[in-house]
């Protein structure tokens, strides 16, 4: 049984007419629609990135730039070279004593100074390759690198402390391999810190 006045009279609706996108509710276009049809209002703001397409997302990791890496390594290595020809020299023309090299079985040989300069070459590149490793898969590549240097740097030293030669034979090839480790980590170092990339750092402009 109906209560004439208890219902209010609907109109019916106007098929010609399109209903509101965001249901009977009259609210504005792109709001939030339920289930039932209501409009709960205009959709809630996001946070800048949160849905975005991962094309529009930019990393701010740091990357290495291997060309610059390597380039340095290999100017490194020839710096190597060149310093150790002139422990060569100084060790062996002036003071005239042997330098020193150790043979696959661990003894000691008068080394050539042709000899001592690609050897100092070829441990700058291999402490180059050891510092990218480093930088691409460990936290603190410097602090580790640190480490490895001057720990290779001690073994250098030592291996001509422990033969049987006069001491300053001894002594001299231990001087110029301390100077040359320490040479080859601070130049492998120094050119690590010039191959990290940041992509929202801002590229040097151009001398002059």
């Amino acid at each position: 049984m109906t209560w004439y006045g208890s219902a209010k009279p609907q109109r019916p609706e106007d098929p010609t007419t399109p209903m509101p996108a965001s249901g009977p509710g009259g609210g504005a276009p792109g709001g939030r629609a339920g289930s039932s049809g209501h409009d709960y209002g205009p959709p809630m703001p996001q946070a800048p990135g949160d849905y975005a397409p991962a094309s529009s997302r930019r990393s701010t990791k740091p990357r290495v730039n291997a060309a610059r890496l390597w380039t340095g390594g290999l100017v490194s290595a020839l710096i190597a070279a060149g310093l150790a020809i002139v422990a060569y020299l100084v060790v062996h023309g002036i003071f005239n004593l042997p330098m020193l090299g150790v043979r696959t079985d661990g003894g000691a040989v008068s080394a050539s100074m042709a000899g001592y300069a690609v050897g100092a070459g070829v441990a700058a590149l291999l402490a180059t390759g050891v510092m990218h490793l480093l930088m691409l898969g460990t936290p603190r590549p410097f602090f580790y690198f640190g480490w490895i240097g001057g720990l290779c740097t001690v073994i250098a030293v030592l291996i001509p402390l422990v033969t049987t030669q006069h001491w300053d034979v001894k002594g001299a090839t231990a001087a110029a391999n301390l100077v040359l480790g320490i040479a080859i980590t601070v130049l492998v170092q120094g050119t690590a810190h010039t191959a990290i990339q940041y992509p929202n750092r801002q590229p040097y402009p151009p001398a002059g």
